[in-house]
C-alpha cells in the first residue's frame, strides 16, 4: 500500500509576496528588445552594458524602444551601441512630429474648405444680396467738399473728375505765363 505522506502538493498560482524589483513596462519591454537583439546578433552584451542601455532608456515609451530595436534588428546584424537606438529613436520621433504636423494642416485645411462652402451658401442668399448692394452705395465715390477762406456762400463740391479738369486748366495756366513771361524777356533783350 502507498503511504499516505505520498499526496501530491498543490502548488500556488501566483507570487505568494511581492517582487523586491518591479520593472516598469519600459524596462520590461527593453529588457525583451535587448535579448532579441542579442539572439539576432549571436552575441551576450556585458551585465554593465544592459545597466546602461536601462539607465539611458528608462524614460522611453515601450512603443518608441520596440520600434529602434526592430528597426535596427532590420539593418544590422550585430548589437547596436547606445548611439544607434538614441539616433533611430529621435529619428522616430521627428517623423512623429512632421506626421502630427501634416494631420493638423490637413484638419486646418478641412476647416477652411467647411468654412469656405458655408460662406458660399450664405452668399447665394436675398440678404447677402443686399448687403452687397448696401456696401457699394455706401463705398461710391463721395463729393468732396474744399472750403478756402471764410465762406460767404455754399461751399464748392468737386467729384474726381472735376478735380482732375481743374488740375489740367490750372496746369495749362501755368504753361501758359511761363510762356508768355518768356517771350516778354526774348523782346525785352532784343530792344
Amino acid at each position: 500500500m502507498a503511504n499516505r505522506d505520498d499526496k501530491l502538493v498543490r502548488r500556488q498560482q501566483g507570487l505568494s509576496a511581492p517582487s523586491k524589483t518591479s520593472l516598469t513596462v519600459s524596462q520590461q519591454k527593453l529588457a525583451v528588445e535587448i535579448n532579441l537583439t542579442a539572439q539576432n546578433s549571436k552575441a551576450e552584451p556585458q551585465p554593465e552594458l544592459v545597466a546602461e542601455f536601462s539607465r539611458v532608456f528608462q524614460d522611453e515609451t515601450p512603443e518608441m524602444l520596440e520600434w529602434a530595436f526592430r528597426a535596427h534588428r532590420d539593418r544590422s546584424p550585430f548589437f547596436p551601441a547606445i548611439c544607434e537606438i538614441r539616433h533611430l529613436i529621435r529619428l522616430k520621433a521627428a517623423m512623429k512630429r512632421e506626421e502630427e504636423r501634416e494631420e493638423e494642416a490637413r484638419r486646418q485645411r478641412a476647416e477652411r474648405q467647411v468654412e469656405f462652402e458655408r460662406a458660399e451658401a450664405e452668399r447665394s442668399t436675398p440678404e447677402f444680396a443686399a448687403m452687397v448692394a448696401e456696401a457699394s452705395a455706401r463705398c461710391a465715390p463721395a463729393k468732396v467738399t474744399v472750403m478756402r477762406g471764410m465762406p460767404t456762400t455754399e461751399p464748392v463740391s468737386h467729384t474726381p473728375e472735376e478735380w482732375e479738369i481743374r488740375r489740367a486748366r490750372a496746369k495749362q495756366q501755368v504753361e501758359e505765363a511761363e510762356r508768355a513771361r518768356a517771350k516778354n524777356s526774348d523782346s525785352a533783350q532784343g530792344a
